[in-house]
């Protein structure tokens, strides 16, 4: 986490709509917004997963009901707030590159 944003937060956005249009609107309008730190569009009950951060509760509050809620074509969005970081690495698991290739088994 940043020094001074004490919060970070996951954000499951749910368009109103789906089609290239609306997810290209949606896209570049989140863009613009310098506290998502990642947007994933995603499989599952959300089209994108964003990663935000925030000084504080009452600054996480304002961007979300202001800012994101209000960004093209968004219906609802569902959101968990970070309570501790666990573990993050940046560090890629390349191990493989390094072993013999193994053949793929069937899956039953």
């Amino acid at each position: 986490m940043r020094r001074g944003l004490g919060v970070t937060a996951f954000a499951h956005v749910i368009l109103e709509r789906h089609g290239k249009t609306h997810s290209d609107a949606f896209e570049a309008a989140v863009a613009g917004l310098p506290e998502v730190m990642d947007c994933f569009s995603v499989s599952g009950d959300a089209d994108y997963l964003l990663r935000v951060v925030a000084q504080d509760l009452p600054a996480f509050s304002e961007l979300m009901m202001k800012r994101v809620l209000h960004l093209p074509g968004v219906a609802r969005n569902t959101t968990n707030i970070a309570l501790q970081k666990v573990k993050q690495t940046h560090v890629l698991p390349l191990d493989y590159l390094t072993q013999p290739a193994r053949s793929r088994q069937q899956i039953r």
